[in-house]
């Protein structure tokens, strides 16, 4: 009886995914295009499912269809991992599946059968979760000419657990050449990119792990983008998820506070769940309700203006530190006043985004930035962020040079962006923005 009900429910997944594509509803991004010149047969249908490598279902994946004659088609998985494809040309059918998060695989074939339907499983590895955190970039030396800069960062690597990879060489550290022209190579005080730049010789100049030292206090304050940015990039369960495991674990002599932001019809855009508390536990039942509360615009500004306020009114008893949790893109201007608020309220910010204009904000206000490339990365990010604020974490400290033929490219009021590319596994790669406002 089961094994009868599986079945029956299988079909009626298969019929409705078949019935949405005749229908041109389905979540095909592209109708398949069959209209070459090979021999005609009676086409078929083809549903494919994309599952991770515990067997789970894979929603969201872009999945591509091509044949040998050059015809081809795409749609979008589901939230079962299913995705169907309609009147395919009988025959050999190539099919890859993309997905955010997770490595690029190789695909499969699949035979489609005239008038009958094919079925098809593509299976994703999971990328490493692993993620960087940029402590600090500063300007070590430049040449006469001024057309050579050295520069140092420290970059503390996580794995998924959120502790220290401490077996990294610097072979695994590369600052690799970048194509300008699109904004971020070396860019003026108004963010008008004025300058190209090349690596020297891309690897580090000198390398060494600093050990960690021991734990600072601190007192964070939590401040989390609610924007619809969140629904747009997917972030959630895992962004939530990952707050709420952070709080849960969050006990001792430091201090935290959970705040909110996203545009609102009146009022103060950020919305506030009490002070300071040396028990995150007691901030479980707002967290829990953050992916219930998205909408509307991401006013990080303001935002973040009102809660260095409330800090400077009431300051806690550790040094205060703003943690922005945004995927909001900030223009240069906002950067900038931000930048300015901060150091009114002596108060850092530290980011956890994956655009180089937080990484920009982070270092020009004292914070760490932490990379976020892909959903799963914000668990990493917050398992690790307790060691990040208290400062007792083993990091690497390396040099580079970079080279241009703007000889003022490199002048108070500009900023250099660059990106390091980190080695972690055979196949995995992480890519954090290194910025330095000069």
């Amino acid at each position: 009886m089961r094994r009868t009900l599986t079945a029956l429910l299988l079909i009626g997944h298969l019929v409705a995914l078949l019935s949405a594509c005749a229908e041109g509803s389905g979540n095909s991004t592209r109708s398949p295009d069959y209209s070459g010149t090979a021999p005609r047969l009676a086409p078929g249908d083809l549903v494919v499912r994309v599952v991770d490598t515990a067997g789970s279902p894979v929603a969201g994946v872009g999945v591509t269809i091509s044949d040998p004659a050059g015809n081809s088609g795409a749609a979008t998985t589901d939230a079962d991992g299913y995705v169907a494809f309609g009147s395919v040309r009988a025959g050999s059918v190539y099919v890859r599946a993309y997905a955010w998060g997770y490595q690029d695989g190789d695909g499969i074939r699949v035979e489609i059968a005239e008038r009958r339907t094919t079925q098809g499983q593509v299976t994703l590895v999971p990328r490493n979760a692993s993620t960087a955190a940029v402590l600090g970039t500063r300007a070590v030396s430049q040449s006469a000419d001024g057309r050579t800069l050295v520069f140092e960062t420290d970059i503390a690597v996580l794995d998924e657990s959120g502790q220290p990879l401490l077996g990294l060489t610097d072979a695994m550290f590369e600052l690799p050449a970048v194509e300008c022209g699109w904004g971020l190579c070396v860019n003026d005080p108004d963010g008008l990119e004025i300058a190209s730049w090349l690596p020297v010789t891309g690897a580090p100049e000198t390398f060494g792990l600093v050990p960690a030292s021991p734990r600072r206090p601190f007192a964070a304050g939590l401040l989390v983008d609610q924007g619809s940015i969140v629904t747009d990039s997917q972030a959630d369960p895992h962004r939530v998820d990952a707050i709420v495991d952070f709080l849960q674990r969050f006990t001792g002599t430091n201090s935290i506070a959970l705040a909110e932001f996203r545009e609102r019809t009146s009022g103060s855009v950020l919305q506030t769940h009490g002070d300071f508390v040396n028990d995150g536990r007691s901030l479980l039942d707002p967290a829990r309700g953050l992916g219930e509360r998205v909408g509307g615009s991401s006013p990080v500004v303001p935002a973040v203006q009102e809660m260095l306020g409330i800090i400077t009114s009431q300051p806690p008893v550790a040094p205060p530190t703003v943690v922005l949790i945004s995927n909001t893109w900030l223009e240069p201007s906002d950067r900038l006043v931000l930048a300015a608020a901060s150091r009114a309220a002596s108060t850092p910010i530290v980011t956890i985004s994956s655009y180089e204009a937080a990484a920009e904000l982070a270092a020009r206000t004292g914070g760490i930035f932490v990379r976020i490339e892909f959903p799963a990365t914000y668990h990493t990010a917050l398992r690790g962020l307790d060691s990040l604020l208290s400062g007792d974490l083993s990091f690497y400290r390396m040099r580079f040079s970079v080279a241009t033929d703007n000889a003022a490219a490199f002048a108070p009021g500009n900023t250099l962006f660059t990106n390091v590319r980190i080695t972690v596994g055979e196949r995995d790669h992480v890519f954090v923005p290194v910025v330095l406002p000069f």
